[in-house]
């Protein structure tokens, strides 16, 4: 009358394997998330080192760096959002100017051509406002000021030089 000899699965195993599963799920999902970060950030950086040539290729055919004119065509602004830089340096970047990965009010690139810079009153900066990860970009300088949101958390900078 008690024939239990019925094949399959308990209960207990299916949802042990249930739960394995959703673990290595979330597993995976935190490791993608970080990468996207670690790419966007890379990102970044590749962007601005390319602005940064572009920036130090007008500086050598021009004795300066792009400046603050006071204008619609003035050098200080976001990057790759349509700031007079862009034109700028339309000649020497092939393609499109760069801008941040994500493009929003947090993320953006941002020129200042006459920025206080710790003792250097009048260097030219470059800077990606709010990196995602964490990164020591070796910045000579201590404050930067409030313009563009140099001084918040994250900003990465490049100071090209004093003009």
């Amino acid at each position: 009358m008690g024939n239990f000899n019925k094949r399959g699965f308990t209960i207990v195993e299916l949802l042990i394997v249930i739960v394995v599963i959703a673990l290595l799920a979330s597993i995976s999902i935190v490791a993608y998330n970080g990468i996207q970060v670690r790419a966007r950030d890379s990102q970044r950086k590749s962007d601005l080192a390319a602005i940064a040539k572009a920036i130090k290729l007008y500086y050598i055919d021009n004795g300066t760096y792009p400046r603050e004119t006071g204008n619609s065509n003035s050098a200080n602004g976001r990057v790759g959002e349509g700031a007079g830089l862009d034109s700028m340096l339309e000649p020497y970047i092939s393609g499109r100017i760069p801008k941040d990965p994500l493009a929003d009010d947090n993320h953006y690139y941002y020129y200042d051509g006459a920025h206080q810079c710790g003792g250097h009153p009048t260097s030219a900066i470059l800077f990606a406002k709010s990196f995602e990860g964490s990164f020591d970009d070796g910045s000579p300088c201590t404050n930067y000021g409030s313009e563009g949101g140099s001084n918040q958390p994250g900003a990465y900078h490049i100071r090209l030089g004093d003009n």
